[in-house]
């Protein structure tokens, strides 16, 4: 089941507030498994496009193959919009790539950003998707949270508890 990470909703407002990068970094500290899952941005599908992603000038990193799934914001040029999905460059999330990503905020994520020509960023365990981050709505959805999971989830506290909402 698909939850999504709205930060400090309420359900009365129906409104959120930027995740913090405090909760980011901490994700990315112990929910993101190092050396067995990987990444991948939104818009970035072949090596020849690395050179549009600053983030990536640094690392010499070489893809480890590719993903497709379905993008949170599908464009409004999509012909069938039900079975839209994007292909990915995906790399392995190492030491360098969780230092690097924990600098950034959800709210850098945007397609002018040089640094990041992104609105979306994926993490994927084996061949299934796990979670994405996107600044669209600044959430994060996750796409099979284990009972583990949830726990660990409560741990970061009320605000996350609240917005963590079945999709």
């Amino acid at each position: 089941m698909k939850r999504i990470l709205y930060f400090n909703y309420d359900e009365q407002t129906q409104a959120w507030e930027p995740i913090p990068d405090s909760l980011w970094r901490s994700l990315l500290e112990d929910y993101f498994r190092i050396d067995n899952d990987y990444f991948g941005f939104k818009g970035l599908a072949s090596s020849e496009q690395i050179h549009n992603f600053g983030i990536l000038q640094d690392w010499s990193l070489e893809p480890v193959g590719k993903f497709r799934y379905r993008p949170y914001c599908i464009p409004a040029t999509a012909k069938n919009v039900d079975e839209y999905s994007e292909e990915v460059l995906l790399f392995a999330f190492d030491g360098r790539a969780k230092a690097a990503l924990s600098h950034v905020s959800l709210g850098e994520l945007y397609p002018d950003n040089e640094f990041i020509p992104t609105e979306e960023l994926i993490f994927v365990r084996g061949d299934e998707i796990l979670a994405s981050a996107s600044n669209i709505d600044n959430h994060i959805q996750f796409y099979s949270l284990t009972s583990a999971d949830l726990e660990q989830m409560e741990r970061y506290g009320p605000a996350v508890r609240r917005g963590l909402l079945e999709n």
